[in-house]
């Protein structure tokens, strides 16, 4: 009632596992591995009558307001169709009773094993909606507990496997014309979303504290930019920069800039295609290309346009300040990122690193003997 026409969705039990419940009605077994265990769906299967009585309540509330059911930890069509016949079931109980209820709720389920990814061409045919559950999708795809100190360093979000399942169940969804969102610790930090939203996902679920940082990140590139700088083609992590400058002879990176703090302006008419094209036809090995305003003259639309135009990687030059400076450099599509000791912090260095890094950009770092 209080969010009016706005969509509620509520999960249904997701239990088991590491939420461990104690009801008269739920059954408790002994499990080596209860994350692998009877939990979420599975046990709302194995017990029709507690998940019947869940069933009828939500039908019931959906007379008040937009309801949506979701399903958690699906792996096969074969478990949807199974809880759309005991829905069934529970409409028709409702409908004898005479108790009022809203027939075409929507029944979407969470997408959070490969089995659900990678089949989910076919369970989209089955559902209403799908929503990425990237923690447990994470954790059984690279079979690594989070909570585990012993392995949890191997759990990454960014692993090339975990993107390429989101990326295919976002296909799937799309070629279904069912909304796809995501939920889990993924789609509330600030190094992901992008990552997301150029992936084509326009649903996050995150803690509300978040939502005001998260809009003001995304409002400053269009659809379009996320679409074509951030795609999952893009973040395949293989670091041209660097595979260029590994080898056994010398390597050169070029620079391109309209101006210096000592020189001032090189020249008015700047020709920076010319030049990237002539320093790619003479062997350089990468391109620096200032974007810095007011001491170099720069601008990111030189950074852009020599991308598209030579086939070496670039190195986006500024003074990069924060962590905005690095989403834009790969929404721009550069290759390569510059670090300062002079004017960031240890931890500051570090922190860039990393992000630049889960985008799939190399770093430079600029060292100073103070």
């Amino acid at each position: 009632e209080t969010m009016g026409d706005k969509p509620v969705t509520i999960r249904t039990l997701d239990a088991g596992g590491d939420k461990l419940i104690n009801a008269v009605d739920m059954p408790v077994f002994e499990e080596k591995n209860p994350l692998m265990g009877l939990r979420a769906v599975r046990l709302s299967l194995e017990c029709p009558n507690v998940f019947k009585t869940q069933l009828r309540a939500l039908y019931r509330a959906s007379m008040f307001g937009n309801l949506r059911i979701m399903l958690p930890l699906i792996s096969t069509v074969e478990q949807v169709k199974k809880v759309l016949e005991i829905i069934k079931e529970v409409k028709k109980e409702l409908t004898s009773e005479n108790i009022p209820f809203k027939s075409d709720l929507p029944v979407g389920i969470m997408v959070e094993t490969a089995a659900a990814a990678i089949t989910s061409d076919c369970l989209s045919k089955v559902s209403d909606f799908f929503s990425l559950g990237t923690n447990d999708l994470t954790q059984y795809t690279l079979g690594v507990d989070r909570e585990n100190q012993h392995v949890a360093a191997l759990y990454n979000e960014f692993d090339l496997a975990v993107l390429r399942l989101i990326q295919t169940t976002v296909n799937s969804a799309k070629e279904a014309n069912i909304p796809v969102s995501v939920c889990g610790e993924m789609a509330g930090r600030s190094d992901s979303v992008m990552v997301l939203a150029g992936m084509g996902i326009r649903h996050l679920s995150m803690s509300p504290k978040m939502i005001s940082s998260t809009k003001e990140l995304l409002s400053h590139f269009t659809i379009d930019e996320l679409k074509a700088k951030c795609a999952y083609t893009d973040l395949k992590k293989e670091y041209a920069f660097e595979k260029a400058l590994k080898k056994d002879a010398l390597s050169f990176i070029c620079e391109v800039k309209k101006a210096s703090p000592s020189k001032g302006v090189i020249a008015e008419d700047f020709p920076y295609l010319d030049i990237a094209k002539a320093y790619e036809a003479a062997g350089a090995d990468c391109i620096s290309c200032l974007t810095e305003p007011f001491w170099f003259k720069g601008a990111d639309e030189y950074l852009k346009e020599i991308k598209n135009t030579v086939s070496i990687p670039v190195l986006r030059k500024d003074f990069t300040v924060d962590e905005y400076m690095i989403y834009e450099a790969k929404c721009l599509n550069a290759d390569c990122i510059l670090l300062i000791c002079a004017i960031l912090s240890d931890d500051q260095l570090q922190e860039y690193y990393g992000i630049a890094k889960d985008l799939g950009m190399s770093v430079i770092v600029e060292c100073h003997d103070e």
